[in-house]
């Protein structure tokens, strides 16, 4: 999570909706989710409101 939390807030955004378009284009695996949950956490930290994607994994 260090590195999420090194990232300025714009490119941390820019992070998570690449993980979005990699979930719904069908290319995710555990990893990919796993990396979601960090970025959501720091997103959280932050105070940076977010739409809780609709994923099934």
């Amino acid at each position: 999570m260090q590195f999420y939390e090194q990232l300025p807030d714009d490119f941390l955004v820019l992070f998570y909706h690449e993980i979005i378009k990699t979930i719904r284009a069908g290319r995710s695996n555990e990893s990919t989710l796993h990396e979601l949950r960090l970025i959501t956490s720091v997103m959280k930290n932050r105070g940076i409101s977010f739409e809780k994607p609709a994923i099934s994994a």
